[in-house]
């Protein structure tokens, strides 16, 4: 969700949920010399089943505002944590410049 706090300033936040059902081919572990040759096989964590989670807040600067006959100028920034279930996690910190013409 966004919110204009008046022409200059964007404020933004979200949040997603994500359920992901395992591959028919995942498996959490497999003994080579106990593998079919004819079956596919993966132990790829990005294929298992898992949950995720993931937040997301942002601030953007207008500079110049939308509504500018030179175009809109603006610097922004975006904080991201991301959370899966196996264990994997993330957190990334963003910082741009736009402008348009």
């Amino acid at each position: 969700m966004y919110q204009y706090l008046g022409d200059r300033v964007l404020l933004g936040a979200g949040y997603r949920l994500h359920h992901q059902t395992a591959v028919r081919s995942w498996t959490r572990a497999l003994a080579p010399e106990r593998a079919d040759r004819d079956t596919p096989r993966t132990s790829d964590s990005d294929l298992a089943t898992l949950w995720s989670a993931q937040w997301l807040a942002s601030l953007r600067l207008y500079l110049r505002p939308p509504s500018s006959r030179r175009g809109p100028q603006s610097l922004s920034f975006e904080y991201l944590r991301y959370r899966r279930s196996h264990g994997l996690r993330l957190d990334m910190a963003l910082a741009g410049y736009a402008f348009g013409f």
